[in-house]
């Protein structure tokens, strides 16, 4: 009985102290190609993630799960975020594609919900994504699928040589020697290959349709904020930035686990002292009074004196000795010699 309330109490102090919960949920669009979102966890537990056909679902394995506090931003594939209990339901707009990611300190699940077929544009702000995301090798590929597909567009090339610059590529020149030189991106091609810094380049450039080049430049500066401000490298800096609201949150699913697992620890040592205690007061059984000598010897009937004078007699005729009689017939030896005068007198 002790082992099963001890086994009971260990199971439900675990269960609390590994209940996995939602802390906040934060969303950013990247154009209409792909939409992130970054997850807050705390706790040791398990969750899992399930892609149904337009939408995806975060089960956690606590059927307790607190409130999290959740920013959306309207205008991408997702139309909404919603907890229910221990899930976080995210429908989608069109067919997709997900990847994931977790990263600790503190621990989040990252979503990247992703559009199935993009078009042209989609295909861009996805390359764009991958950049900034530092997923350099996917951003690569389609830049090389947009380039089979638009030979000619050669703002397409020109980001190439971007990616491929800071990848450290071979093929930078390969690519750069694909834009002709009636081209606004030619001389920032060129001088990308040469390493001077593009930023400069593209300053001193008055023409109009070279500002668009800037302006991709600037944009991929901006993503790449973006992406970090979504990924915070420091706990530290994330409590600074947090809301209070969002704080208090925080510090109320911290301590709601060790909470319960103290009262459970005081419960368990109270019971264990009710167990300890009742063992020392079992009752005992009366002693029995085996005083044969304060007991009163009950008067025999006459019937009775009779049955017992016969026995003893034929017991004495056979030879018997008092005492033999006396263990037979379980009874004192000062009641055989009764007997045995009884004998005499009645052959008297």
């Amino acid at each position: 009985m002790v082992k099963r309330v001890l086994i009971t109490a260990v199971l439900l102090s675990a269960a609390f102290c590994s209940a996995l919960d939602f802390t906040y949920v934060e969303m950013e669009n990247y154009g209409s190609a792909v939409s992130r979102i970054v997850i807050g966890l705390y706790g040791t537990g398990d969750y899992k993630v399930i892609e149904g056909n337009n939408y995806v679902e975060i089960n956690l394995d606590n059927t307790n799960a607190n409130k999290a506090n959740i920013q959306y931003q309207p205008g991408g594939l997702v139309y909404a975020i919603e907890q229910i209990d221990n899930k976080m339901v995210i429908p989608i707009s069109s067919s997709y594609l997900l990847e994931q990611m977790v990263l600790d300190s503190p621990r989040r699940l990252v979503l990247d919900i992703i559009v199935a077929k993009p078009d042209k544009q989609q295909k861009l702000e996805l390359a764009d994504f991958y950049t900034s995301a530092g997923k350099l090798n996917s951003a690569d590929k389609i830049y090389y699928e947009l380039a089979k597909s638009y030979p000619e567009d050669y703002a397409i090339l020109y980001k190439w040589t971007l990616l491929l610059k800071q990848r450290g590529s071979s093929r930078i020149n390969e690519i750069a020697a694909k834009i002709p030189q009636n081209s606004e991106y030619y001389p920032f091609a060129q001088q990308i290959i040469k390493g001077n810094q593009l930023r400069k380049a593209a300053q001193c450039t008055p023409a109009v349709k070279t500002q668009n080049a800037c302006k991709i430049e600037g944009d991929k500066e901006k993503a790449e904020t973006k992406s970090l401000s979504l990924i915070p490298k420091a706990p530290e800096k994330a409590e600074k930035t947090a809301n209070p609201i969002k704080d208090k949150k925080l510090f109320a699913t911290k301590w709601i686990p060790k909470l319960m697992l103290l009262i459970i620890l005081i419960l368990l040592l109270i019971l264990i002292y009710h167990i300890l205690a009742n063992v020392g007061k079992r009752k005992k059984k009366p002693p029995l009074n085996f005083n044969l000598e304060s007991q009163k010897k009950t008067e025999l009937t006459t019937e009775e004196n009779k049955t017992l004078v016969l026995m003893v007699r034929r017991l004495l005729d056979s030879g018997w000795k008092n005492s033999e009689i006396a263990k037979e017939l379980k009874i004192p030896e000062e009641e055989v010699e009764r007997l045995v005068q009884l004998c005499h007198q009645d052959e008297s």
